[in-house]
């Protein structure tokens, strides 16, 4: 009976002490949520699907918890409403990138130290930074939100918050697709001062290629922003929810930088080559079910990105607005005939890729049969096209176009 008890209670010690030595996390799935926007360069690509690829930094910052805390994290996307509605509910576990608003304590639970938000859990601080050459007289009062010695305007990420800030703080604004031909419109005098992520700023002042643009001191904004963990969450396991924000410190003093640098290093390699949406230009842009294209035109300028070193976009767009944006630098490049611009001059041409002849098409009991037969004739053209063996026609009236 004493032996019988003796080996039960052994075994029980054991298995307590073997659950003690254990993780009490391991292997656990702990589910968050992000926003189903693109907000480069924290999390990329528009809609519900992860890109595993280039995920984002943030994306990439929090699945690192898994090594450090051997748990499965789970990503979901979804819009920003629905993130905070399944926070509150305790469908996700956490949610970010997530900025403090008191109001937002009803819905989940901020990393804090002694009864507020401690700054050191966050997952990054977004702050938009002014940058100008140096000697310049630009100046930015952040108390006052008033810039001085401003002229031309400050050049600006397209599409971000801070263009509408720029804008109410009485600046006049240039945008331009990435933070490379910002600081490269700031060099060339057509602004005296650039805004952008002060992590996308900094990193492009560390390669040396701007040695001329210099940070002024003060931030035009700054905000922290945090994973939020669920009530449930919390309450449930307070211990691994202490591991998880500690680890996030952890990880971004120790990666933030290295896992950023890919992002604007990348980045900087693009070149956008653009073309007239509406389904594409076969054979030579063709555009696929899923978005993305094939053709004459894709193949080689994708063979020769690569040689180069370069990545290559195809971004198509109504035909009148390609020019526009070859201006402001947000397209680099579009495959098109010399004849069809009225201003050849301004722009570098390759030579010839592909030659291709226009060709007249009729009905089969026609009795067209060459330029001759169509004088005062309505013929169908492309928009923004030239006919250099029409136009001269075109602009005497004798031939009506339509361009579709």
């Amino acid at each position: 009976m004493n032996k019988t008890m003796y080996s039960l209670s052994t075994a029980i010690f054991l298995f307590v002490l073997l659950l003690l030595s254990s993780p009490l996390n391991a292997g656990q799935k702990v589910t968050f949520a992000f926003e189903d926007k693109n907000n480069f360069p924290y999390y990329i690509g528009n809609g519900l699907q992860v890109h595993w690829k280039k995920p984002g930094v943030s994306v990439e910052l929090l699945k690192m918890l898994e090594s450090k805390l051997d748990v499965k994290v789970v990503m979901k996307r979804m819009p920003w409403n629905r993130c905070k509605h399944d926070l509150k509910n305790g469908k996700v576990d956490g949610i970010f990138n997530a900025s403090f608003k008191a109001k937002r304590m009803k819905l989940g639970v901020y990393p804090t130290k002694n009864g507020i938000t401690d700054p050191e859990k966050r997952i990054t601080t977004i702050a938009y930074a002014l940058y100008k050459i140096k000697g310049s007289s630009l100046t930015w009062d952040f108390e006052k939100k008033k810039f001085t010695g401003l002229r031309l305007g400050i050049a600006a990420p397209l599409g971000y918050s801070i263009v509408s800030d720029l804008t109410k703080w009485g600046a006049k604004v240039s945008e331009a697709a990435t933070t490379h031909e910002n600081f490269m419109m700031l060099t060339y005098g057509r602004v005296e001062g650039a805004a952008a992520l002060q992590l996308a700023g900094d990193y492009y002042l560390m390669q040396k290629e701007f040695t001329d643009i210099v940070k002024v001191k003060d931030p035009l904004v700054s905000k922290a922003y945090y994973l939020m963990l669920s009530h449930q969450f919390v309450e449930k396991d307070p211990h691994l929810a202490k591991l998880v924000w500690n680890a996030v410190e952890e990880i971004r003093k120790e990666s933030l930088d290295k896992i950023s640098e890919k992002y604007f290093k990348d980045s900087s390699k693009d070149i956008v080559l653009s073309f007239k949406d509406g389904g594409g230009w076969p054979p030579y842009v063709i555009e696929n079910t899923d978005g993305s294209y094939k053709g004459i035109m894709v193949d080689i300028f994708s063979q020769a990105g690569k040689a180069l070193g370069y990545n290559v976009k195809f971004k198509p767009l109504p035909g009148t607005s390609i020019a526009k944006f070859m201006k402001t630098g947000d397209v680099h490049a579009r495959p098109k005939a010399m004849d069809w611009v009225d201003n050849p001059e301004e722009y570098y041409w390759t030579d010839p890729v592909v030659e291709s002849a226009d060709h007249f098409i009729t009905k089969k009991d026609s009795t067209i049969t060459g330029i001759q037969d169509i004088k005062n004739k309505c013929v169908i053209t492309h928009a923004a096209y030239g006919y250099p063996t029409l136009d001269h026609l075109f602009d005497k009236g004798e031939i009506k176009k339509f361009d579709c």
